[in-house]
């Protein structure tokens, strides 16, 4: 099954996921599914808006209806999954701005012309206070000291996209 397919699944159907004792979802291909699934909510703007700055600040009552839509969608133990699924969503909502300062913001136009060329899959409203948000002051003098700090960087991570916990549960189960 693939992450896109999630969404069209019938309403008394759940993907089913096996989590450890870390809280962690594992087996084969179920983190990348529920984790790739999550990266498509956290792009979509009725789901997770762009013009909050920073996850801690995105409003309950959005973090509930998106627990609701997890709860929906997939079947593991909820009270062990949600910090991590809520966690996985912050992230990749983080990544989804990250995205869209590099493909539109970098190239330091000016809002006109930033505003006229608005992504299709952003709201126009949240949009502009993205916009507002990335070009003022104190986010331009962050990102000098963040790029600062980032040439300092000596050693990369070379650990690929599975998690230490997914690696730890297949060396279990390889063993058996």
């Amino acid at each position: 099954m693939k992450a896109k397919q999630v969404w069209g699944l019938p309403t008394n159907l759940k993907v089913k996921l096996e989590i450890n004792q870390d809280n962690i979802v594992v087996g084969t291909n179920q983190s990348l599914l529920v984790t790739r699934f999550l990266g498509l909510v956290a792009r979509r703007k009725e789901y997770c808006p762009i013009d909050v700055e920073e996850w801690s600040q995105m409003p309950l009552s959005i973090k509930d209806n998106l627990w609701a839509l997890i709860k929906e969608k997939f079947s593991f133990n909820y009270d062990a999954g949600e910090y991590w699924a809520l966690k996985i969503l912050g992230k990749s909502w983080k990544r989804w701005k990250y995205d869209l300062r590099t493909k539109y913001l970098v190239s330091k136009k000016l809002k006109k012309e930033l505003l006229e060329n608005t992504p299709p899959e952003v709201d126009d409203v949240q949009w502009s206070k993205f916009i507002d948000h990335y070009q003022s002051d104190r986010m331009k003098e962050t990102s000098e000291k963040n790029t600062v700090k980032r040439k300092k960087l000596q050693i990369n991570h070379t650990g690929g996209t599975k998690s230490n916990q997914r690696r730890a549960y297949e060396m279990v189960c390889s063993n058996l």
